[in-house]
């Protein structure tokens, strides 16, 4: 079994990266698991580099119905050893090093997600539009097996 994985979070000056949104999908498309992770509590982001993404992202800093080694653990067990794939490669850089077990592929020649419009109805309900986690494991898989084969 393959999945697909994306991520949505909080960058920070310095190279700091917090997880706020994880989903995955799998290949058949009959199972997606969407993670809303709180942000750590030993950190207060309140730059201007934190507000400008807050606004892009709309995931409030407390937000969240897991914590992030609980959501981990669950994207872990279910993944397993499998192929995995994900657009990017500062997020296929960041993830692999997190999940040592399955085969990570970068997926390349994937157009941005704002112009991948396929699933738009994939979102989820936090509506922060296209920045969704969910909608874009969606769309990636949309291109991986309609539009690329």
């Amino acid at each position: 079994m393959s999945w697909f994985l994306d991520f949505v979070g909080y960058q920070f000056p310095g190279g700091g990266f917090v997880i706020k949104e994880i989903a995955i999908l799998s290949a058949d498309g009959d199972r997606c698991y969407n993670y809303f992770i709180t942000g750590p509590k030993a950190i207060r982001p309140y730059s201007q580099t934190f507000q400008y993404q807050y606004n892009m992202h709309k995931l409030r800093w407390e937000f969240g119905d897991y914590e992030f080694y609980e959501a981990m653990m669950d994207v872990a067990r279910k993944i397993g050893d499998n192929t995995v794939f994900i657009k990017g490669r500062e997020k296929f850089e960041y993830i692999r090093h997190m999940f040592p077990r399955p085969k990570f592929v970068e997926v390349e020649n994937v157009p941005a997600f704002k112009n991948l419009n396929n699933c738009v109805y994939e979102r989820c309900e936090i509506k922060h539009g296209n920045h969704c986690a969910r909608r874009k494991v969606y769309e990636l898989r949309h291109f991986i097996t309609q539009i690329a084969p």
